[in-house]
């Protein structure tokens, strides 16, 4: 039984995936969105630079965090979760989806891996090799820290995976989390350093985000493998993912019990 649930699964994942790629100018236009967005924040480090405002950051370290930025945003899907719960409500479907032998939380699971399969061969991949062609970085990266990247980063998806579904959960409260979805946008654009590394604003401000799991996303990584972040708090980023990993999925577990008592089919 166990095996043909995990072979629906892998079946989904891969459905996924290709009605991904189907829709071949809609990729196309994410792709020139993507890169279009990278070159603008090359020409802002390059002015930052320029002008002086920051002499302790150099050039190649804003670009190549900009670029493990970009590659990292094709890989977590925002909303995958969130939007997979609130489209099964908005049709009504949830009540059926909810006793299917497969749960709908394993079918959401499948939908980011494909979507996160989709983004990287497709977005991410294709980010790479262009810019490699206009873009040469020399920084001293060392295998042990681009191991500690990867496995910063595996639990930093997890992070983001279960905010997703706490957005997902407080769908069925408010029917529609497209005003949740938004907000947590905006927390990851101000807190995460998806955009702009945390290092480059104001102290205090960095400070806040210690105590969001946003910052686990994309700042500590990245920091991690640009070197930013020394060896030796190294521990301690693993040890803040591994509390904020316990805390997001107790609060996802009491939610996801809480709300199977507010499923309400609409229509027919």
């Amino acid at each position: 039984m166990l095996l043909r649930r995990l072979d629906c699964l892998a079946y989904w994942i891969k459905l996924v995936v290709k009605t991904s790629m189907i829709y071949n100018k809609r990729v196309l236009l994410q792709i020139i969105r993507t890169l279009v967005g990278f070159a603008a924040m090359v020409f802002v480090w390059k002015a930052l630079i320029a002008n002086g405002i920051r002499v302790d950051v150099t050039l190649d370290t804003l670009i190549l965090y900009s670029v493990l930025s970009t590659v990292i945003s094709c890989l977590v899907q925002t909303n995958a979760i969130s939007g997979f719960f609130q489209s099964e409500l908005i049709s009504g479907n949830i009540a059926v989806r909810l006793t299917r032998p497969v749960s709908m939380e394993a079918m959401a699971i499948a939908n980011v891996i494909g979507y996160s399969i989709n983004g990287l061969m497709v977005y991410g991949l294709t980010f790479v090799v262009a810019v490699s062609f206009f873009i040469r970085v020399s920084l001293d990266i060392t295998f042990l820290s681009v191991l500690a990247f990867l496995g910063c980063l595996f639990m930093s998806c997890v992070v983001f995976m279960l905010i997703d579904f706490i957005c997902a959960y407080i769908c069925f409260c408010i029917h529609k989390g497209s005003t949740i979805e938004h907000l947590i946008e905006a927390i990851f654009m101000a807190f995460s350093g998806q955009v702009i590394p945390l290092f480059l604003l104001p102290e205090w401000f960095g400070n806040i985000s210690m105590f969001l799991p946003v910052r686990m996303v994309y700042e500590e990584p990245i920091s991690i493998l640009l070197g930013i972040t020394p060896q030796e708090q190294w521990g301690g980023v693993f040890l803040r993912e591994a509390v904020w990993i316990v805390v997001l999925l107790a609060v996802t577990l009491v939610m996801k019990s809480v709300t199977r008592r507010k499923v309400f089919v609409q229509g027919g």
